[in-house]
């Protein structure tokens, strides 16, 4: 069985949807692999930390030999040559598992719509559809993935919904997509912890340098003090976390 998991914008949480099904068919005592034909021109997120997670969440290592993510040009659309690429490396990866799922493309609608239909049904796919969740969103990005997918739609995931919209997008924004006849599978809340970065992150962005603990880089920082005058101020705040 094949899972592609497409999205109506980047960054609407694909990566973390894959991973989580991949371990709750793993605990079902099904047999899994993660994969991720495609990374976009000019995309925010590396290709081979893409690739590193979804191996690293399916128990991979580095058996898989083929290249991929592939990249895709989003002015261009998807070519019989990068798609034959995308089919090969799937051939590779799923070979011996029970469930294969897929991250896919990014967009429903103009060539990217068009490059994540061929796709799915390249891979005879069933679809789920992450929508990023947004203040006053309607039903369109639900339609939009109903029309391009059709009978290949398991239904849609609304993620992201802050804490406080989470009743109103129950009653309302639910009932009517509902209304259009499409599925919504799941409504996962905002959680700010991962939008986070690592220590290490920090320190490179600001092009800063370890004095102590370098050890440490890995850890997330839950917590950030700005523009403390004393040293007392700093840490009677970080002593209420400890």
């Amino acid at each position: 069985a094949t899972i592609y998991i497409a999205s109506d914008v980047d960054l609407s949480g694909k990566t973390s949807l894959a991973v989580t099904l991949g371990r709750r068919f793993e605990q079902n005592g099904k047999k899994v692999a993660l994969f991720k034909p495609f990374y976009r021109q000019g995309s925010r997120v590396q290709e081979d930390y893409d690739r590193q997670i979804l191996q690293n969440a399916a128990r991979l290592g580095q058996g898989a030999q083929s290249q991929w993510p592939i990249e895709l040009n989003p002015e261009g659309g998807l070519s019989d040559d990068i798609l034959s690429e995308a089919v090969a490396a799937f051939g590779e990866v799923s070979t011996g598992v029970d469930v294969t799922i897929v991250e896919g493309i990014s967009g429903l609608d103009g060539k990217l719509g068009e490059a994540s239909l061929k796709t799915a049904e390249k891979f005879d796919a069933s679809t789920v559809v992450v929508i990023g969740y947004r203040p006053e969103m309607g039903v369109e990005e639900a339609v939009m993935a109903k029309n391009l997918f059709e009978n290949r739609l398991i239904g849609v995931v609304l993620n992201g919904i802050t804490k406080y919209k989470m009743n109103s997008v129950r009653d309302n924004l639910l009932e009517n997509i509902k209304a259009q006849g499409i599925k919504v599978l799941a409504t996962i809340p905002e959680d700010r912890r991962l939008l986070g970065v690592n220590v290490g992150q920090l320190a490179s962005h600001l092009g800063g340098e370890f004095l102590s603990w370098e050890d440490k880089a890995d850890n997330l920082i839950e917590h950030l003090l700005v523009g403390g005058m004393v040293l007392d101020s700093g840490i009677h705040y970080f002593e209420r976390f400890s």
